[in-house]
């Protein structure tokens, strides 16, 4: 009777044990996988290209059934160093470091996204790019003007959106950035598109890139259209910024860190902040330090 008492009461406590285990590694799931609740943060902390796409093992059966599924959820593959879908050996090496990573999870500081979730990254990343869309009256000023300069990459987008959010929320009156518009360019007729039609064009080539190492990236793809931002042009004035200023940025750079290179950031006269340079270059709270670089006028 004490035999069977010792071996219900070993199989209870294995079952309780096994049950704990699964509830933790469920937890840490829930923590890796759902770290971002709100999809800005989460576009902002994947704009620079570390985040990865994770895949449950259960649904990696095969090569095959991989390439279906990217097909189902509209996924396009790249290369590391280029926009050419992916070979063989590509589509071999992704399918290895999925797998991998469905191990791996639980073991490393990196971010994942499921696929569900890269959807509304996608959702929002379109919402975001339209929003820097021109009134149809602006277009033809903003092209024709010499007080805009031209930049590249909807990342930075994603930052700026980030950065703009902080800064309301945080009433950081002493910081802006500046204005930016989106233009999307028919590569046939080198014409840009009026706005209403570019609205329905972002639908359509706002794609998740995919790489072979399972980091992904929201990127414009096309063979005819392609997407063009125009910055407002801004200047150096006055010594430096105001103490309440770099205050304002240290809070600003803790929230959402950004590339605090040199000259990313002008002042005007008052000692007010500009950030001429929004991108996200895998920065950390501990690269706030990098501010010290830019003077402070102490007359201010």
């Amino acid at each position: 009777m004490n035999i069977i008492k010792q071996l219900f009461l070993l199989i209870f406590t294995s079952a309780s044990i096994q049950s704990n285990v699964i509830c933790m590694e469920k937890e840490k799931y829930d923590l890796k996988i759902n770290i971002y609740k709100d999809p800005l943060t989460a576009l902002y902390a994947s704009s620079n290209g570390y985040a990865r796409l994770y895949i449950p093992e259960e649904e990696l059966t095969s090569l095959d059934e991989l390439k279906q599924t990217f097909s189902n959820h509209n996924i396009c593959t790249v290369g590391m160093f280029s926009d050419e879908s992916w070979s063989g050996q590509s589509w071999n090496s992704a399918y290895k470091n999925l797998k991998k990573a469905s191990y791996d999870i639980f073991n490393t500081d990196k971010k994942f996204y499921t696929l569900d979730e890269l959807q509304k990254l996608l959702t929002k990343a379109k919402k975001i790019t339209k929003s820097f869309l021109p009134i149809e009256k602006d277009l033809s000023f903003i092209l024709t003007s010499d007080e805009y300069i031209k930049k590249h990459s909807i990342r930075r987008l994603f930052t700026y959106a980030k950065l703009q959010q902080v800064i309301v929320e945080k009433n950081l009156t002493h910081i802006r950035l500046p204005i930016k518009f989106l233009f999307i360019k028919d590569k046939q007729t080198g014409q840009y598109v009026p706005t209403q039609k570019a609205l329905s064009l972002i639908n359509d080539i706002l794609k998740i890139c995919v790489m072979s190492n399972t980091q992904f990236t929201i990127e414009p793809m096309s063979n005819r259209y392609s997407i063009d931002i125009f910055a407002k042009k801004e200047a150096i004035e006055g010594k430096g910024f105001s103490k309440v200023t770099m205050e304002e940025l240290s809070m600003l750079c803790k929230e959402a860190p950004f590339d605090i290179g040199f000259d990313n950031i002008f002042w005007d006269i008052a000692g007010d902040a500009v950030i001429i340079d929004t991108e996200h270059k895998r920065e950390t709270k501990r690269d706030c330090v990098k501010l010290q670089r830019y003077p402070v006028d102490e007359s201010l």
